[in-house]
């Protein structure tokens, strides 16, 4: 995610090129410091994106990637949410958030909706078309991320929107925005939840929304504050920004909060660049967070072989880790491909024991 480097792109510029990230916020931080990319060489907290690692990663490579529709035909999905009904919800019992994302072109990056009753065959539900929103007038939306209200039984998509100055002129602010659905196929018009002016506010990407106990919980990733954590009685209005602690620098990140063991769970990758890998770190508060010291996945050797992006993920009561993780290949192609793990790989991660142990 950040700071210093050898070579020359900032992560701004990275960013407009490489996956355009829309943000939002109440402002809570003000920063001016410019952030450059880092090169696959330079030194990463806890390693770099290409060293050799300790252990390797309790993830398996996907041999191939999901066929996931996309409204541009490319197929080209990244950036996937998932929300999950074991007893199905409206005909389907997982409703994946994504965008496409084909050849880097943050133009066709508007959020999309695809369900599955297997988690592996993926259709656009009928009566739904995408994307649900079109472009803005200048820059592009990203980061969408799906979360079920049961008091409302309403489906909530929050996604970013951004337009900066090198595209939009005066205009240089990103926002958060969220639409509902009572049945996954109708949408409510796009609000704006939370708004920055890029001229003094960090860069906000990948919200992560938690829906536990009669309240939403939000973290999002930044540019220069680390990752920062917000709470929500109706998932509309938000408290102010908190700064979570964690090592390292997490870049796009997912949360759940993992019943079974008490915790929070966060998978993120350690890099915007070639060379990112996905890793795990848990926190009993949501705030405090133990970065685990082995990743989880690493690029492979076939359509992931250039980095790991974003990942969805569920953790079923049989102690089995499912993820749905995006990935690019060198040849510039973003598709999102299927692994999992079992508890007991995870335990030889290390990092703090469970409440039960």
């Amino acid at each position: 995610m950040w700071r210093i480097s050898l070579a020359l792109v900032s992560l701004v510029a990275f960013i407009a090129l490489a996956c355009g990230e829309g943000q939002s916020g109440a402002p809570t931080a003000t920063s001016t410091e410019q952030t450059v990319a880092r090169p696959a060489d330079t030194p990463l907290p806890g390693g770099t994106p290409t060293e050799a690692l300790v252990q390797p990663p309790v993830l398996t490579n996907a041999p191939t990637f999901q066929e996931i529709p996309t409204y541009d035909g490319s197929g080209q999905a990244m950036h996937p949410d998932i929300a999950y009904f074991p007893d199905g919800w409206h005909g389907y019992k997982y409703w994946m958030a994504m965008t496409p994302y084909t050849y880097d072109s943050a133009g066709r990056e508007n959020p999309s909706i695809v369900v599955s009753n297997d988690g592996s065959s993926w259709l656009v539900p009928p009566g739904l078309t995408n994307p649900l929103v079109p472009p803005p007038p200048c820059d592009h939306n990203s980061d969408p991320d799906i979360v079920y209200d049961p008091r409302s039984d309403e489906l909530y998509l929050y996604y970013t929107e951004s337009q900066r100055a090198q595209y939009c002129g005066a205009v240089n602010e990103n926002h958060l925005r969220l639409m509902k659905s009572p049945d996954g196929v109708h949408w409510s018009s796009p609000q704006t939840m939370m708004s920055w002016d890029l001229g003094k506010d960090p860069l906000y990407v990948s919200p992560a929304v938690v829906y536990r106990r009669g309240s939403f919980e939000m973290w999002m990733a930044s540019d220069t504050s680390g990752v920062v954590h917000a709470t929500s009685e109706d998932g509309v209005n938000w408290s102010a920004l908190q700064r979570a602690s964690i090592d390292g620098t997490p870049w796009h990140l997912n949360v759940a909060y993992v019943e079974g063991e008490s915790q929070y769970w966060m998978l993120f990758v350690d890099s915007p660049l070639a060379g990112s890998r996905l890793r795990l770190a848990t926190s009993g508060d949501g705030l405090t967070w133990h970065v685990h010291p082995a990743p989880l996945l690493a690029p492979g050797s076939g359509w992931d072989n250039e980095r790991i992006y974003r990942a969805a993920f569920l953790y079923d009561d049989d102690g089995k880790l499912r993820v749905w993780y995006s990935a690019r290949s060198s040849a510039g192609q973003w598709h999102v491909g299927y692994s999992e793990a079992s508890q007991g790989s995870l335990d030889s991660l290390g990092g703090e024991p469970r409440p039960d142990q």
